[in-house]
């Protein structure tokens, strides 16, 4: 599964891959996840998630920036994970990104296990 979202506007590409290994769904994402990727970005990890896997894996060390939007949806992604048993874990390490998650409710969702 792969998507692209761009407009003559916008020169960032937003794209995603998706792996799938036993009982885990690895997602990875690239490029921008802003206002106008966020509703792809929402639709392809909740389809991932009503699959229920164990686990899933999103995988953001690709991501060059993310904005509130962003972040909603992965509080959105988290909660219906918690709600369905599926583990979730997110790969973030670039400053820009990491900074974003930073002081976000997800964060402290995440951490609560």
């Amino acid at each position: 599964m792969s998507s692209i979202d761009s407009d003559a506007n916008w020169s960032a590409v937003f794209s995603s891959t998706v792996a799938r290994i036993a009982d885990r769904t690895v997602v990875g994402f690239i490029g921008d996840i802003d206002a106008r990727s966020a509703g792809t970005f929402r639709n392809q990890l909740l389809s991932l998630a009503k699959e229920h896997p164990k686990s899933i894996v999103i995988d953001m060390e690709s991501v060059q920036h993310v904005d509130p939007q962003a972040v909603a949806v992965l509080v959105e992604v988290l909660r219906f994970t918690r709600e369905h048993g599926i583990a979730l874990t997110v790969r973030a390490t670039r400053p820009p990104v990491r900074d974003a998650f930073a002081d976000t409710p997800f964060v402290r969702l995440l951490a609560r296990g």
